[in-house]
């Protein structure tokens, strides 16, 4: 039996979720081209335990990671306007479909924010930004969209 395709409204969380990405992903192409001059053409890609680079590669390596988050977040975008192809733990009838696409939709939304605004840490830490008070605040921040979310739908 096919699934029933319901078109749901976006929310005041979506909105956000989306706010969150986008404002994430332009920061940190931001960091990127801000610093992009003041690095040498080698630049440490790895470093071990003790901190120290021990792999070097061209600057032009720094861009893979806000590149990535821009195709997750495109793709993650995309798939959300099919909640009907979700993988679902129970059988998706007209009496839980809405209920089921909106949760659907709603993690995927969350687990974009997550991955897109932890590209912009990775990228502050490319670049040997200080970034223990901004990881404190995207813990946090992923915290409690997940409380709100549990409170919300449970």
């Amino acid at each position: 039996m096919p699934r029933p395709r319901i078109y749901l409204k976006k929310t005041i969380l979506d909105y956000f979720f989306e706010s969150i990405s986008i404002i994430s992903l332009a920061f940190s192409f931001f960091i990127i081209a801000y610093y992009w001059a003041k690095y040498p053409n080698s630049v440490a890609i790895h470093y071990n335990a003790l901190g120290q680079a021990d792999s070097f590669g061209s600057k032009w390596l720094l861009l893979i990671l806000p590149l990535t988050g821009f195709l997750t977040f495109l793709g993650m975008t995309y798939l959300n306007r099919f909640p009907h192809i979700f993988n679902y733990p129970v059988e998706v009838n007209e009496n839980n479909a809405k209920l089921l696409y909106t949760i659907g939709k709603r993690t995927i939304s969350f687990m974009d924010c997550g991955i897109v605004t932890g590209v912009l840490v990775g990228s502050k830490v490319a670049i040997k930004l200080p970034t223990i008070i901004f990881k404190k605040m995207y813990a946090l921040f992923l915290v409690g969209v997940a409380i709100f979310m549990v409170i919300k739908y449970l």
